[in-house]
C-alpha cells in the first residue's frame, strides 16, 4: 500500500489506517524513526534490553527496558552488596 501525506508545521505525518492495519500497528502504538540514506523508515517499535540489546523477555524497571536475565543478574549482585 502505497499513500502521499504532506508533513504538518508540526513536523508531524499521519499514517493512514489502511496502511497501519496492513502492518499490524494500532493507534498508539510505539514506532521507531531512522534515516537512510534519503528516506525515512518507521517501523513497530520492538523493546531491547538497555544492557545486553536482547528483545526476549523485556520488562520495564524505572523506565529503563531490560531483559528479565539482566533483572535477574542485578537482583544477585545486589543481594550480594547487602549481604
Amino acid at each position: 500500500m502505497k499513500a502521499t501525506k504532506k508533513i504538518t508545521r508540526a513536523g508531524a505525518v499521519t499514517i493512514p489506517k489502511t496502511v497501519r492495519s496492513e502492518v499490524g500497528m494500532p493507534l498508539g502504538a510505539a514506532v521507531d524513526i531512522e534515516a537512510k540514506r534519503n528516506c525515512i523508515v518507521i517501523r513497530k517499535h520492538t523493546p531491547l534490553c538497555y544492557f545486553c540489546g536482547s528483545p526476549e523477555k523485556i520488562i520495564s524497571v524505572m523506565n529503563v527496558d531490560i531483559c528479565r536475565s539482566c533483572a535477574e543478574k542485578i537482583g544477585r549482585k545486589a543481594g550480594e552488596n547487602n549481604g
